[in-house]
């Protein structure tokens, strides 16, 4: 079993690296800032556009664009520039909370490298952070203005409550402490910091168009979303543990980290990862009932994305 899920994993991260629209949401942010000479070295070095790097699932997977093309393949949409321009919007976005991140978390690594407040000055490093935050809702803007057709959802509002979300997220994350220790703390800032996006690219990804947006289908992907994030930040929270175990380096463990709000007992995270599995499955199986997606292919590789073997055993042979 455990080689089965090897080898699927091997495919996702060739799948990854190489599916149409992250090759597209490259393309237009290259397209975006090439002629910008003052900075565009430092730009497309924290966007990793530099060079290429290895494949891997630890750093510039690029998994919002990824999922646009899996999700709108289970949703048999067709495939088209759309879907690599409305990844572009979130990729913008989402590489606009990075860099910020680091300097908050004095965090002087990111994807192997040094971070890029470490990398040039601080101050540059502020610039460009509100470069990209303000370049995602413009080229929005300018997707919605070319749709002469109106056949487009306008996810305006929906777009200023998630950049809302992540700042608010950032205060949460910045002000966790051991006065607030409870699961629902923990939850408040993984809704906030890793499902606003996620939530907002569901939407874009899988429903853009008008015909196909309700409000039943709507909230039906919010909740998937949600259980999502969740799971993946458990997860993602689980692999920083056991870096630090192995490292002996405790005191480098985020704050905010799960480790610190079930008692630090991994047991306990074993079980709320099952919980939220099955919840996932729950809210997933609802989505097929609303034939938002008619096929198991975007579930089947979550369900990898989020598996602790990925952590145990990655890519072993």
């Amino acid at each position: 079993m455990i080689i089965l899920l090897v080898m699927d994993t091997k495919s996702i991260l060739w799948e990854i690296y190489k599916n149409p629209v992250r090759t597209a949401v490259e393309y237009n942010i290259k397209s975006m800032f090439e002629k910008q000479d003052i900075i565009n070295g430092a730009l497309f070095y924290t966007l990793c556009l530099d060079k290429a790097l290895e494949p891997t699932l630890e750093y510039n997977k690029r998994m919002r664009p990824f999922l646009i093309w899996l999700s709108s393949n289970a949703a048999w949409l067709e495939q088209n520039e759309i879907f690599g321009k409305l990844a572009t919007v979130v990729e913008l976005i989402h590489q606009s909370t990075l860099p910020a991140d680091d300097i908050q978390d004095n965090s002087e690594i990111r994807c192997w490298r040094l971070s890029l407040w470490k990398k040039v000055w601080i101050n540059t490093t502020i610039d460009l952070i509100l470069l990209l935050a303000a370049s995602g809702p413009t080229y929005y803007a300018k997707i919605l203005w070319e749709d002469k057709s109106w056949k487009l959802h306008d996810y305006s509002d929906f777009l200023q409550k998630t950049l809302i979300s992540l700042v608010c997220w950032q205060e949460l994350d910045l002000s966790a402490d051991e006065s607030k220790r409870s699961i629902d703390d923990y939850y408040k800032i993984v809704d906030w910091k890793t499902w606003a996006l996620i939530n907002l690219s569901l939407h874009f990804w899988i429903m853009p168009y008008e015909d196909l947006y309700s409000q039943e289908k709507s909230k039906t992907l919010t909740e998937f979303s949600n259980h999502f994030a969740r799971l993946y930040q458990v997860m993602d929270d689980l692999k920083d543990i056991k870096d630090a175990e192995k490292r002996k380096e405790w005191a480098k463990l985020d704050p905010s980290n799960i480790y610190y709000y079930v008692d630090q007992d991994l047991k306990k995270i074993e079980d709320l990862r099952e919980d939220l599995h099955k919840e996932l499955l729950n809210s997933y199986n609802e989505l097929k009932e609303l034939w938002i997606v008619k096929n198991d292919c975007i579930f089947d590789v979550i369900s990898i994305l989020v598996s602790e073997i990925i952590f145990k055993k990655e890519f072993a042979t």
